[in-house]
């Protein structure tokens, strides 16, 4: 095989013409990454805050969080982008849905938001399976540990790491 690479492409005007092939793909990598970082930051407050909701006394509010789990975890992420951007601005009032549309990085928000919902889920999700035993939960609590201390100090730190893990090891894949 004797091929040649012509790496020289990149620097040529891309058909917008304006731009070179390499502007365009760094743009991609831009865009990509934002929205990565917004989503990622917002999965991670939403995902704090129905996690912590998922180790309270009330179990109607663990139900809650529980569907919340639910809903966004068992949908595909393709489908929910497909809902927040075309189904959602439909959905809501018109007089919002037309200022969602009239956007100029409408793409961008309703991509952040699926993605963010969709992760948040994911990683409040993961340490279920492989959070603390519930014997030493149980064991922290006959040591006259409260639930909020329990929570803000054994709880949280160890559901965070194992989120965190699970979410890199996604990224990885």
């Amino acid at each position: 095989m004797n091929y040649h690479w012509n790496w020289s492409v990149y620097w040529q005007e891309s058909p917008d013409g304006v731009h070179t092939y390499m502007d365009t793909l760094l743009a991609g990598l831009q865009w990509t990454l934002a929205t990565a970082g917004t989503a990622w930051i917002m999965a991670l407050v939403i995902g704090t805050v129905i996690g912590t909701v998922r180790t309270m006394p009330n179990k109607w509010l663990v139900r809650l969080a529980n569907v919340y789990i639910e809903i966004f975890r068992n949908i595909p992420l393709i489908v929910q982008m497909f809902l927040w951007y075309f189904v959602m601005p439909e959905v809501v009032p018109a007089s919002i849905g037309d200022w969602l549309k009239a956007l100029p990085n409408a793409s961008f928000i309703t991509a952040f938001l699926a993605l963010g919902f969709f992760t948040s889920a994911l990683l409040v999700a993961e340490p279920q399976d492989r959070s603390m035993a519930p014997f030493e939960i149980r064991g922290i609590r006959v040591a006259e540990v409260t639930g909020t201390i329990l929570t803000l100090s054994e709880v949280m730190p160890s559901c965070f790491w194992i989120a965190v893990a699970a979410f890199m090891q996604r990224s990885i894949e």
